[in-house]
């Protein structure tokens, strides 16, 4: 069994400005690399969605508005639990009284 490749930030980044540009293909620029057309695609996409922190303020933003998200999705009961840990059947789910 052979191990993942690993690639370093500057050849995706190159990978990703070449996707961007748009000269090539995905296929065309995967088999130039010697990567998947997947992984080209997705560093694009990537690279896209990140380029607003290259300017300033946008990882600290990001990461609140994660924090934000995630702290509210676990703040939602789990499906088929009421409150004091009665099942939606009616069943007590913790143990004690």
């Amino acid at each position: 069994m052979s191990k993942r490749a690993r690639y370093s930030a500057e050849f995706k980044a190159k990978v990703a400005l070449d996707a961007i540009r748009g000269e090539l293909t995905l296929a065309e620029l995967a088999k130039k690399h010697g990567v998947h057309p997947n992984v080209v695609g997705q560093w694009k996409r990537l690279a896209i969605e990140n380029m607003a922190t290259a300017f300033g303020g946008g990882v600290a933003e990001t990461a609140r508005d994660r924090d934000a998200e995630f702290e509210k999705l676990h703040a939602k009961e789990a499906p088929g639990h009421r409150e004091h840990g009665d099942s939606v059947w009616g069943r007590r789910c913790r143990d004690g009284p």
